[in-house]
């Protein structure tokens, strides 16, 4: 596929129904792809106007595959990864991508907001993107208003490929709540890593 689920009413995409539910993806190896858009500027709930839109738990893992999300807004958030039942440091992992892909774009994650965020790791609770085989991760988030990209409690670790932030001229953000892990962390599948890790942004909190 080549486009976009798109709305203009609600959100393009939803992952997840309500703040219980947990949305798994296993592809055995395939790649997973996901693309929303949402052009809506009258949708009365703030969920309701994300090009993709993760509520609750989401599990993904490709294999040997690659994970790409893309995802615009015209009116809020370009993605938001993350809205739970309770706002904690605790408790399971909210958000978990896992990429084995050896070479190459392993995760691709890319969100555009015309008046706001362009891609959000929200809530304080766990998130985890991962590249195990040695491909890459790229984040690139692009804002009409705050931040490029918002990163709370989010591990980005890999083996080797490189990691790269790109928040473009409205930056990065970290909200100083939380931590995050970039390369490798104990206790994960990922405790070592030799990754070059590349921030660019006007600005970086």
């Amino acid at each position: 596929p080549d486009g976009f689920a798109s709305s203009n009413t609600k959100s393009g995409v939803y992952l997840g129904t309500s703040t219980n539910s947990v949305t798994t993806m296993y592809s055995g190896g395939g790649d997973i792809l996901i693309r929303g858009s949402s052009t809506t500027n009258s949708a009365a709930d703030w969920i309701n106007r994300m090009g993709v839109q993760q509520t609750s738990q989401w599990i993904a893992d490709s294999g040997n595959g690659s994970i790409t999300v893309s995802a615009s807004s015209g009116s809020y958030y370009g993605m938001n990864l993350g809205y739970p039942a309770s706002n904690t440091t605790a408790g399971p992992i909210m958000t978990q991508l896992t990429s084995n892909k050896s070479t190459g774009s392993a995760i691709s994650i890319n969100g555009t907001s015309a008046t706001n965020y362009g891609v959000v790791f929200n809530y304080n609770n766990p998130k985890l993107i991962q590249a195990t085989g040695g491909g890459d991760i790229a984040i690139t988030g692009s804002a009409g208003g705050d931040y490029g990209m918002f990163l709370s409690n989010t591990d980005v670790l890999a083996t080797s490929g490189g990691i790269t932030f790109n928040g473009g001229t409205r930056g990065i953000y970290v909200p100083a709540v939380t931590t995050v892990n970039w390369g490798s962390k104990a206790g994960t599948g990922i405790t070592s890593s030799s990754s070059n890790i590349t921030l660019t942004g006007d600005s970086l909190l």
